[in-house]
């Protein structure tokens, strides 16, 4: 080990050369530990979970089965009229099934008075409603692709094809 004139260690060289050996931080320990008792621990929530322990089956589907979340297709809605034109328009593709709850709150929500006077309309903010429009779809477009992106490295079938 050599060290500068100002009693550093030398460019390259290290105060510890042989440092702390692989495997022996506490984490590398944890997880050598584990790897032994691991099929042991899945066979025990796996038999506590077909005894009918509901936390083992959670704890298992969990870890198991990724949650599903939900997609949605473009939507195409006309967005000229007032806030409550697109409120009611809003309500009405929720009523006839063109859109799901979850959506219709979102979109509700962009155009929620604010107590006794309208929140802006995004087109207020310079961009045109052509604009407005535009970015939306394309926000629709990113998120529809990104959903079928998941759906194909899942192995999930799209809900129109066919799973043969």
């Amino acid at each position: 080990m050599t060290r500068t004139t100002g009693g550093r260690f030398a460019p390259g060289q290290s105060g510890n050369p042989k440092g702390r050996p692989p495997g022996r931080t506490p984490k590398a320990r944890l997880r050598a530990s584990l790897d032994k008792a691991m099929p042991g621990i899945l066979q025990t929530l796996i038999d506590q979970a077909k005894s009918g322990d509901s936390q083992a089956a959670i704890a298992l589907l969990d870890r198991a089965i990724p949650k599903l979340r939900p997609e949605s297709a473009p939507l195409a809605l006309d967005i000229s009229g007032t806030p409550d034109d697109l409120r009611q328009k809003i309500k009405g593709s929720l009523m006839a099934g063109d859109i799901a709850v979850e959506q219709a709150a979102e979109l509700l929500a962009l155009f929620a008075p604010a107590k006794e006077e309208e929140l802006p309309m995004p087109h207020s903010t310079g961009a045109s409603l052509e604009e407005v429009e535009m970015m939306l779809e394309e926000m629709t477009r990113q998120a529809f692709e990104e959903q079928a992106r998941i759906r194909k490295e899942r192995g999930i079938p799209h809900a129109e094809e066919n799973p043969a």
